[in-house]
């Protein structure tokens, strides 16, 4: 009996793991933009620091691979809440958020240190069009 158990115990984790992927396939590329936009900002976040000659703390950083986890888990967490509960596509509205988030943050980082302008109106449109649809200033409520 224990030769059966230590020999089919491998083929039933690997089973689960399986079984876990497959339940999050439809979400991945939710998550893999997720965590893209997160790098990006946290490779903007570096560049501005060196130009800027601001100290980079590893303590920052594991605070980043921090957020982006959590980022991760929410997106997968809503996308359970979604699926089970009743399918309302509520994971793509919270990754629109999550990703809105990343992008400003990288267009803040770009529009103050970098001399191209563009940076600058991309971010301005941004905050006209939401102000536009939503009714907040995100300049006067993101402090």
């Amino acid at each position: 009996m224990k030769d059966w158990i230590d020999s089919h115990v491998p083929h039933v984790i690997v089973g689960y793991i399986a079984l876990v992927i497959g339940y999050f396939e439809p979400v991945k590329n939710i998550v893999h933009l997720v965590v893209l936009m997160s790098l990006i900002d946290f490779i903007f976040g570096i560049w501005a620091a060196k130009r800027n000659s601001v100290a980079i703390v590893s303590r920052r950083m594991w605070r980043t691979i921090d957020k982006i986890f959590k980022e991760v888990v929410i997106v997968l967490a809503v996308y359970c809440v979604d699926i089970e509960i009743g399918y309302i596509a509520l994971h793509k509205a919270v990754a629109w958020f999550i990703v809105g988030v990343e992008f400003w943050s990288i267009l803040e980082t770009l529009s103050k240190t970098s001399d191209h302008r563009v940076f600058r109106l991309i971010k301005k449109m941004m905050q006209l069009k939401i102000k536009e649809k939503t009714g907040i200033d995100i300049e006067e409520n993101g402090k």
